[in-house]
């Protein structure tokens, strides 16, 4: 396959090079932010009847140079076990093998892992996820909505002349999400209510994603959201994708 064909189960980055034995190798750039602005890249060699995806040990080569000692054996299992329930295999390398006809879910399950490695590697540093929030939450809404009509940083004007930026529009509906902090809670619901008071914005279809892993805080969170557009919990989204997917 050439990244032409590529591009129409994927809008990452694309190129081919040349492999160690001189095979044509397909290279993908998944947009999954790793804290330090890391891109890990996916190698996808043709194995005749199926694909075989990987980074090449770039993963582990990335989380050594960040100073992580993956030495520690539960450290190393809690990571295996992250990746593993997207169905890829980490040892040396990351690396998942799928038939000809399942590389569309071939693809988003090895972007599942990475994502659920980048999730990792920001709890070990003890630095809040929530930039990974909408990241991996269009990738969920991508794969309900393949079809769909896809632009970014869709903006709108508030009451207060402030340009409000949403991250994703789907068809006729943006997208944004949010974490449970308070500072993020505020800056939410600020942004919706200075939209929402502009008469053009009135019928505007708004979608706020929610971390819910604290549930309490949440379903607070999600009742003063709901008065000003669309609530959905992340983790409903995510196992939504995950049966699109062919995971659960």
């Amino acid at each position: 396959m050439n990244c032409a064909e590529f591009q129409s189960l994927t809008a990452w980055p694309c190129r081919q090079v040349k492999g160690a034995r001189g095979e044509d190798v397909t290279v993908l750039a998944p947009p999954v932010p790793f804290w330090d602005g890391a891109v890990i890249p996916a190698y996808v060699f043709d194995r005749g009847n199926q694909f075989e995806i990987t980074d090449d040990g770039a993963l582990l080569h990335h989380l050594t140079a960040s100073g992580y000692s993956l030495g520690d054996k539960r450290r190393r299992r809690g990571l295996e076990n992250a990746v593993s329930e997207w169905h890829v295999q980490l040892e040396n390398d990351l690396v998942l093998y799928c038939h000809r006809d399942e590389l569309a879910y071939g693809l988003q399950r090895f972007q599942g892992a990475l994502f659920a490695a980048a999730r990792w590697e920001y709890e070990n540093a003890g630095k809040a996820s929530d930039d990974l929030l909408m990241a991996e939450a269009e990738m969920y809404l991508l794969a309900l909505n393949p079809k769909a009509v896809v632009r970014r940083n869709v903006s709108l004007r508030g009451i207060s002349s402030e340009t409000r930026s949403f991250p994703l529009s789907l068809d006729a509906t943006l997208y944004d999400a949010v974490g449970t902090h308070p500072a993020s809670s505020a800056s939410m619901v600020k942004k919706l209510f200075d939209v929402r008071n502009v008469r053009e914005n009135k019928d505007t279809q708004i979608t706020i994603i929610v971390n819910d892993i604290d549930h309490e805080r949440a379903s607070h969170d999600s009742q003063m959201y709901s008065q000003l557009a669309h609530v959905e919990r992340f983790s409903k989204l995510r196992s939504d994708a995950r049966q699109v997917m062919r995971l659960n």
